[in-house]
């Protein structure tokens, strides 16, 4: 089934009108028309089409770019994922990943059909629980729900993040290793330089260790796996 996009047009012309912008639940959201919809807060209603849900999480992932034993022993792969909010920044993310670097290992969702956001946030953190990969990255319409669920695995420690301040200090100080982004709250260029700075900032260890290792202890007292 064709699938609606949503253009910047398309969001000025509800902009001009002052109506809301009436779409279908399975629409495609272009980024510029993201930022743009935030910038008017403009009211945005989904059609009610439901679609089945997917249940599976998935496991194996698609590879994007170059992939190999030598890449994988250096871990410079990051497991992407994303709901059908999502969806449209973890597209736009990719090349911009790969621009620094690194290698993509894509748990889905592959479209805008609805599904559930669980799904590909355990599939992200199993991913880097398993050492599959060096960091993940989760996308749904808010980054909270994807937290909260990434989180459920040991050793997990995902951070939802809104800013550059926020995503320096999940790093320096708590050294995550999952970024959950809300895709339908962040501009481009935020997003982008969230996902910069998590990539690359280092953990400074010492004072901020002893906090970790207490973390690590309650994950021992309380997670059998």
């Amino acid at each position: 089934m064709k699938r609606e996009l949503i253009t910047e047009n398309i969001v000025r012309q509800a902009i001009h009108q002052s109506k809301p912008l009436i779409i279908s639940e399975n629409a495609i959201i272009t980024p510029a028309a993201q930022d743009l919809i935030r910038e008017h807060r403009l009211t945005v209603q989904r059609a009610g089409l439901v679609s089945s849900a997917k249940t599976e999480i998935p496991n194996q992932p698609r590879f994007e770019k170059r992939w190999g034993e030598a890449l994988f022993s250096n871990k410079k792969v990051i497991a992407l994922g994303a709901d059908h909010g999502g969806f449209p920044v973890k597209e736009m993310l990719k090349d911009f990943i790969i621009s620094l670097g690194f290698e993509i290992a894509d748990y889905g969702t592959d479209s805008v059909e609805r599904t559930d956001y669980p799904i590909y946030a355990a599939a992200v953190a199993r991913a880097v629980q398993k050492g599959d990969a060096f960091r993940g990255i989760i996308i749904d319409g808010a980054g909270i729900g994807s937290a909260i669920t990434a989180n459920k695995f040991k050793g997990i420690r995902a951070a939802t993040v809104w800013d550059s301040l926020s995503a320096k200090n999940c790093r320096a100080h708590n050294d995550a290793n999952v970024l959950s982004l809300g895709g339908l709250l962040l501009g481009v260029d935020p997003i982008k330089e969230i996902v910069r700075i998590f990539l690359t900032e280092e953990y400074e260890g010492g004072r901020h260790q002893e906090r970790l290792d207490l973390i690590s202890r309650f994950e021992e007292e309380l997670f059998k796996t």
